[in-house]
């Protein structure tokens, strides 16, 4: 079945010259690839660079199988990303015990935000597929602390946070959690 699935993607990069025999060596080679048992998406995915501490992040909470962390382009100051640990690309690819430890989450983290920032008010917002705006393909929530009369900006008027704002709303929210 993988071999199907792989054939018809590489068949077309070298032509009909290329036989299905081949195929095994593509596979031997796609392991080696893969051989800390990720996927490439999971290998390039920045989310998973963060569990991994790999990426650098301002970390809010984290336990065996979630983390919440202080997002770089971001919608308001204290724009928090929760995730699984676990690469789940979308919504419909996770667990129903998972989700639900993942939302159990979401409401401490978005409690301790609005708590730790003195927020108004607070959006949750989760997004599955290009249509639907996600841009990153690790399943994530957003907890977004609103207050009164703000205005959200357009997507290309995001804040770039530096780390050392980012530590310092962290620390807000931190000692909140």
């Amino acid at each position: 079945m993988v071999g199907k699935y792989l054939w018809q993607f590489i068949q077309p990069l070298f032509g009909s010259e290329m036989r299905q025999p081949y195929l095994k060596d593509i596979l031997i080679l796609w392991r080696v690839l893969n051989s800390r048992g990720a996927s490439m998406t999971q290998r390039t995915c920045e989310f998973c660079k963060i569990v991994e501490k790999e990426n650098d992040a301002s970390i809010i909470f984290e336990d065996e199988r979630t983390m919440a962390f202080l997002w770089t382009k971001a919608i308001a100051e204290g724009h928090t990303l929760v995730i699984p640990k676990v690469h789940y690309e979308n919504i419909y690819d996770v667990p129903e015990d998972e989700i639900a430890h993942l939302f159990k989450i979401v409401k401490r983290v978005a409690v301790a935000v609005k708590k730790g920032l003195n927020a108004d008010g607070i959006n949750i917002g989760q997004n599955n597929e290009r249509a639907a705006d996600q841009t990153i393909f690790h399943l994530h929530v957003h907890v977004l602390p609103r207050f009164e009369g703000q205005k959200l900006p357009a997507d290309d008027k995001l804040l770039e946070v530096n780390r050392e704002k980012r530590e310092e709303t962290a620390n807000k929210i931190r000692a909140t959690i």
